[in-house]
């Protein structure tokens, strides 16, 4: 009978053992679910952005490669306009050279007539014929000036069609050289959880996306971290150094310093520094340069 009992007692400690066991990994199942879900509601914004990057870029190629193709079609018929011009003035010429010869032939007419007998209908004939290519040769120069400021107003709209390219240009290469998405965050600790209080904060988080093939592999990076409130730089152990930026030398105190590391058809890096002492609430500006340009940068706000 004890024997039994304790057989049943033992099948019964079993059987609440499992279904703990089975709760737990329940629990834990659902907890991976929750955390897989959430990465990917992240990653599917990242990829939405850098669509719609992707979408901007490729409308404003749009419009440039639009705006030459007009100005193709401005210099196609400025050439025909010019050619038409040629011909009138040669027309022109061949008219005064017909109304030279018209007129000598007028005198030897006319004298002839004086020699013979009075003529006046073929006189007045002859001046009537003299007069519509006097007003022939008129209307034919009236038509060049016309044509010529027809070519005026057309030059005026290529040069306005070439400062609309180099204007589309500027902000291509502003696309191609600047980071985007750039998105900053406080941190506890290196890579540790997120904070908006500045007593918490000991790390900084950056990240940023760059066109593929804007800086070569290991390219240094040097990152800032100015205090706006106060208007002060945070000063790292790095030393202040020079660097030449869009054609201009600045001076910068980097917090920290970082090697390139972007890979793919969009370049996304991502870096952390930590910060060598505690900063004040406030709002701080976090900027990157390269050795040749700046990259943009991203502003905070801690409590």
């Amino acid at each position: 009978m004890c024997s039994f009992e304790n057989m049943q007692q033992f099948m019964n400690s079993k059987i609440h053992s499992t279904k703990r066991s089975m709760w737990l990994t329940i629990a834990i199942f659902g907890l991976l679910l929750v955390g897989a879900g959430s990465l990917f509601i992240h990653n599917r914004g990242m990829l939405d952005d850098i669509r719609a990057e992707r979408v901007s870029s490729e409308s404003i190629l749009h419009e440039r490669n639009f705006a030459l193709q007009e100005i193709r079609i401005l210099k196609n018929e400025i050439a025909r306009l010019n050619e038409e011009k040629s011909r009138l003035i040669d027309q022109s010429v061949q008219d005064q050279q017909n109304v030279y010869q018209l007129g000598r032939d007028n005198k030897k007419l006319t004298r002839e007539v004086s020699r013979l007998h009075p003529l006046e209908q073929v006189l007045a004939t002859l001046e009537a014929e003299n007069k519509h290519i006097a007003t022939s040769y008129t209307n034919a120069l009236q038509h060049s000036k016309n044509e010529e400021h027809a070519n005026e107003r057309l030059l005026a709209e290529v040069s306005k069609k070439e400062n609309d390219i180099i204007q589309l240009s500027e902000k291509l290469d502003e696309y191609t050289h600047r980071a985007v998405l750039f998105h900053t965050e406080a941190r506890r600790s290196l890579g540790g959880k997120t904070t908006v209080h500045a007593r918490k904060t000991h790390a900084m988080h950056v990240e940023f996306t760059l066109a593929k093939g804007t800086l070569p592999q290991n390219a240094p990076l040097y990152i800032t971290l100015t205090d706006l409130t106060q208007n002060i730089g945070i000063v790292g152990r790095e030393l202040p150094l020079t660097i030449p930026v869009d054609g201009e030398n600045i001076s910068i105190q980097p917090v920290a310093l970082a090697r390139w590391e972007g890979k793919g058809a969009a370049d996304r890096m991502e870096l952390d520094f930590k910060l060598d002492k505690n900063i004040p609430a406030g709002i701080y500006q976090v900027d990157v340069y390269s050795d040749a340009r700046y990259l943009g940068g991203a502003r905070l706000r801690l409590q």
